[in-house]
């Protein structure tokens, strides 16, 4: 666990991730379809500004700025309305996943030898548990909402602009692989400084609670110099980062 160097892809582990939202099969579909009237909804009102501008302020057509108005509460109202569905259902799928990693980790700790205890602080085991199974499990449900709203949003998107101008969405296409790419290198450096930060987080507890656990023996030996400027060390790296 601690002492292994393996990587895993990413794609292998959103793979593993989404096997344990799989089991709440029936409430991910209302949230799908939530997803997708966002996406749509997204669409809808983008192709709403063409006869709004040119309806309300050049040709000054009546029967536009009757309905467009109308049109924009009705596609808010539906929006508002998917996006709460699609919130609650992540949320209670988040929830699930947390327990399920949760219940599984501390499982696994039981069969774990004496010697891994000793490899590992308490501490950092305490925070896979506590922050880290949290922060993995809301992940796979924030993975499927972003790539399914993502997805039918850019498709609306996609079939307005071909309608508006085909050229600029072509030259839009063209550098969207260069803007991926610079988030992606972006994106690989965020996970590594969030790697660093738990790492930190659990070196500054664990020395934390090695210095008040023994503060009987930290006074007798004169020891308080020393615990302070070993937990400013791991303070100064937690900051740095």
């Amino acid at each position: 666990m601690a002492g292994s160097s393996t990587k895993r892809p990413a794609a292998a582990v959103y793979r593993r991730l989404l096997g344990y939202t799989r089991r709440h099969w029936l409430l991910a579909l209302f949230a799908v379809f939530g997803m997708i009237i966002e996406g749509a909804a997204a669409g809808a009102f983008t192709w709403l500004m063409e006869p709004m501008i040119n309806g309300t302020f050049v040709t000054q057509d009546a029967a536009v700025m009757r309905w467009v108005p109308i049109a924009i509460i009705v596609l808010f109202v539906v929006r508002g309305l998917a996006g709460y569905v699609v919130d609650v259902g992540m949320a209670r799928i988040g929830g699930a996943v947390v327990f399920a990693l949760r219940r599984e980790v501390l499982a696994k700790y039981q069969l774990l030898p004496i010697a891994a205890f000793d490899r590992e602080p308490a501490a950092m085991m305490v925070q896979r548990l506590s922050y880290t199974a949290d922060q993995v499990a809301r992940a796979s449900a924030d993975a499927l909402k972003i790539i399914v709203t993502d997805v039918f949003t850019l498709v609306a998107l996609l079939v307005v602009m071909l309608r508006a101008s085909a050229t600029l969405t072509l030259t839009i296409l063209i550098l969207t692989p260069v803007i991926a790419g610079i988030i992606g290198v972006v994106g690989r450096r965020y996970r590594r400084l969030n790697h660093k930060v738990q790492d930190a987080t659990s070196g500054l507890a664990h020395a934390a609670e090695q210095s008040l656990h023994n503060i009987e023996a930290v006074k007798i030996y004169d020891g308080g110099d020393q615990e302070v400027a070993r937990f400013e060390g791991h303070a100064r790296a937690s900051e740095q980062l």
